[in-house]
């Protein structure tokens, strides 16, 4: 299970007590009881789906154009169904997080932890056979042609990579903790929200056969009810989206020139690009 593009590593949980210095004074804590509720200040700075698909549509005729001089025609140079997968990757984001992980209250009771869409990286089309220099040379050149931008869904396309994680808070550690003990009592063991995206016992590959993947068990199934039970219960996810909404703010405040200068690049790279 991957998600937003980079592969999950268990959350690292300071202790309550340390690493208070640097942490940004909280706001009020809202109760999130649906992934709906879910919003962040960051959220108005991201590139709209429609946006990242012009991105992409601009990166990917630099890249064809350039593939096309060397002599390799018919380049695919958009990901087919783009906005379609770019939406899909923003309700993912929502309710797949590496600062809260698992909350589908919609699709828990139905598929488990259920399957991942596209990533940035499962966007990205394949090169086509050509030189090694051709390729390195074409890809940087549609690259360029949206800044180096790297086209994903959440902050990380942002200035600095966006704002930094609030998973190492002693805020939104002890809510973890808590979180843990409900799903302890509740028979599973877990130590962190993202332990259960990563049990090997969920991954159910696409069979070779007729592609269908294996179905969802019932121990999935009532893993997966009961991490979001124990998420809703303890407010783990609403505490989470409060600590990191105040380290959001912090950026926000310190990129403010930034933040301009990044929404008049993506206005200038896609100026004129066809919907």
């Amino acid at each position: 299970m991957r998600i937003r593009g980079i592969a999950l590593v268990p959350l690292v949980l300071v202790v309550a007590g340390c690493g208070a210095v640097d942490e940004p004074p909280l706001g009020a804590i809202g109760t999130i009881t649906r992934e709906s509720q879910i919003s962040r200040p960051i959220d108005q700075y991201l590139p709209s789906e429609d946006d990242l698909a012009r991105l992409w549509q601009v990166r990917g005729a630099a890249t064809a154009t350039c593939y096309a001089r060397h002599g390799v025609p018919d380049r695919t140079s958009v990901p087919p169904r783009l906005r379609e997968r770019l939406r899909e990757q923003r309700k993912h984001d929502l309710t797949r997080s590496p600062l809260y992980g698992f909350f589908d209250t919609g699709d828990a009771h139905d598929n488990g932890y259920g399957t991942s869409p596209d990533s940035g990286h499962g966007l990205e089309t394949p090169a086509p056979w050509a030189p090694p220099e051709v390729v390195k040379e074409c890809e940087a050149a549609g690259s360029a042609a949206v800044g180096n931008l790297h086209l994903v869904t959440d902050e990380r396309v942002l200035p600095d990579g966006g704002p930094p994680p609030a998973t190492a808070d002693r805020r939104v550690a002890e809510a973890v903790d808590a979180w843990a003990g409900c799903m302890r009592a509740a028979g599973h063991p877990y130590g962190n929200p993202i332990d259960p995206l990563l049990d090997p016992k969920w991954r159910r590959p696409i069979s070779t056969g007729d592609g269908t993947r294996q179905p969802t068990t019932a121990a999935e199934i009532d893993t997966a009810t009961a991490d979001v039970r124990c998420k809703i219960e303890v407010n783990l996810v609403g505490t989470a989206v409060a600590v990191q909404a105040a380290y959001d703010q912090r950026y926000i405040d310190s990129h403010a020139t930034q933040l301009t200068e990044f929404a008049q690049r993506v206005h200038g790279y896609t100026r004129g690009q066809a919907n």
